[in-house]
């Protein structure tokens, strides 16, 4: 009976693509999708970018630069839990940062921006050349990215860590996920999934996202075990010790309110292709959700194992994002931007699912294409008042560098930078600020 179940589970399971597939560096489309999308980015820096440090910025790297300054171990400062995060690499960034002759986080922008187009080319990697229906895809591939529904990511040099883990969790799916699954496609999707692991909390999803898709793939191909059992021991490692001497944090998670987190990991799911005010998020990622098990239903994840493992690691950052927020975000209305980077693969995966069926796969692409419209023309004018509080914010740091000792939010400037919390922010860090300042890291007028 059991074997009767697994093999009628099968049919439901998705398998590798048959089809040969070009080098991913000889595709046109995403050559044309990366260079615009990059030139887009770096005019947006430009314009836009302003360097200066707020909230995060502040708190993450301070451990840190404070061992540079001779007050605790650098190594260890690397490793130091931030919220739920080890910011291993982002603040091995800023070190590298320090070192440039002038100090300026829109490099790091900048870089930021190049690692999220770069995971383009795996995108679009199976989907066929010089077809109409391939150039629309990677359109949308496009606005998807260029969004300024992530204006948070866009514009903060700390988002490096999430960024990072996009960037490692698409290239981790797509090396298990070729046809041939070898010592080396397992290096480097290992390769890939640390890169996210030591970026932030989001990189655990990136292992256990790696571990189904092994075992999805042994399901059809039982040799496949062996890598089963390597993956395992490499994520178990990862898992203790990312814990290892873990201290509680200030999100606590939510407890007791099963349907309050359902309805949450909906809205996360959601973000990047609807309105960032939860209650229509909500309704817009149970759609979704039903299409996707519509889909799956329909034995639509034939030699689809890739789109399966977007839309896979999708629902589990959607899950992981609100198991850590949704008790603190229950009387907040809107959706963090920093998030929808994490879960537009849900949405990419479903236009790959759906790519070859003739109606269908043009009902999809016309519905996430009017969706990613809407969403980043109602995004627009919170890029704008983000820019335009950093660019405050940065006046009144030189105001309270000038004067810490008068940081008062009711005289100018501080009048003009209460929203952000930008004033709170001085205050709290004014001394940290000041340790930065004697490690050569100021932010010119």
């Amino acid at each position: 009976m059991i074997r009767q179940t697994l093999l009628t589970l099968k049919d439901y399971l998705p398998t590798v693509s048959s089809e040969s597939i070009p080098p991913v560096w000889k595709n046109p489309v995403a050559w044309g999708v990366v260079g615009i999308g990059f030139v887009t980015s770096l005019w947006m820096v430009l314009t836009y970018g302003v360097n200066m440090f707020w909230d995060d910025e502040w708190t993450s790297s301070y451990h840190m630069f404070s061992a540079l300054n001779g007050d605790g171990s650098f190594w260890a400062s690397l490793w130091t839990q931030h919220n739920s995060h080890r910011h291993v690499l982002p603040r091995i960034a800023y070190y590298v940062l320090s070192l440039l002759p002038t100090w300026d986080v829109r490099y790091l922008l900048v870089f930021n921006h190049l690692l999220v187009w770069l995971t383009v080319f795996p995108l679009l990697a199976e989907l066929p050349r010089h077809t109409i229906r391939t150039y629309s895809v990677g359109l949308l591939l496009f606005i998807m990215l260029i969004s300024p529904v992530h204006y948070v990511n866009q514009l903060m040099s700390i988002q490096i860590s999430f960024i990072l883990v996009w960037f490692g969790m698409v290239y981790s799916v797509f090396f298990l996920t070729r046809k041939k699954l070898n010592g080396n496609a397992i290096a480097l999707a290992v390769g890939a999934t640390m890169l996210a692991y030591l970026s932030s909390s989001g990189g655990l999803v990136v292992w256990i996202n790696g571990w189904c898709l092994l075992v999805i793939r042994t399901l059809h191909h039982p040799p496949h075990r062996k890598w089963v059992i390597v993956w395992t021991l490499l994520t178990a490692v990862a898992l203790g010790g990312y814990f290892y001497e873990w201290q509680e944090f200030h999100h606590t998670p939510i407890e007791g309110n099963v349907m309050s987190l359902i309805l949450h990991t909906f809205a996360q799911l959601a973000h990047v292709v609807s309105t960032d005010f939860i209650p229509v998020a909500t309704w817009v990622g149970m759609l979704g959700f039903c299409f996707f098990c519509y889909l799956v239903f329909r034995k639509q994840l034939q030699q689809h194992l890739f789109a399966y493992g977007l839309i896979q690691y999708a629902l589990g950052a959607s899950l992981s994002i609100s198991f850590q927020n949704a008790q603190v975000m229950q009387g907040i209305k809107s959706l963090n931007s920093h998030y929808a980077i994490l879960t537009l693969s849900f949405w990419f995966g479903l236009l790959a699912l759906s790519y070859r069926a003739r109606r269908t796969g043009i009902v999809v692409m016309v519905c996430i294409g009017l969706l990613l419209l809407h969403t980043g023309n109602k995004s627009a004018w919170r890029f704008n008042r983000y820019h335009s509080n950093l660019a405050r914010g940065k006046v009144c740091y030189h105001a309270a560098l000038a004067n810490p000792n008068q940081i008062n939010p009711e005289i100018l400037p501080y009048r003009d930078c209460k929203f952000l919390g930008i004033v709170e922010q001085l205050q709290k860090n004014i001394d940290r600020i000041f340790v930065f300042q004697k490690l050569g890291v100021v932010f010119p007028e």
